[in-house]
């Protein structure tokens, strides 16, 4: 019974993602994307506490759920080792 709910669940998240977009792309596009979302972060954070400054701000939380959920959801994944600069196809 398992067995079937998740390939009807895998099958309705693989039409999700084609339809957002996502679903579209290579794992590789999809790992630079992120790589590159990633990047974009850290260059506007800088040496910020923040991500506006010194304060605290809504936006902080909400980037930290999201790096949050890649980095500790699922460990070994795509994610957890790109952030943490263990996957070597993007050093």
């Amino acid at each position: 019974m398992l067995r079937i709910y998740g390939f009807f669940a895998s099958r309705g998240v693989r039409k999700i993602m084609w339809r957002q977009g996502l679903g579209r792309h290579t794992r590789d596009e999809f790992m630079e994307m992120m790589l590159g979302d990633l990047r974009s972060i850290s260059d506007i954070m800088g040496k910020n506490k923040f991500l506006l400054g010194d304060e605290v701000c809504e936006e902080d939380f909400a980037i930290f759920g999201m790096l949050a959920n890649c980095l500790w959801a699922i460990p070994g994944s795509p994610y957890e080792k790109l952030m943490t600069g263990n996957d070597v196809i993007f050093k």
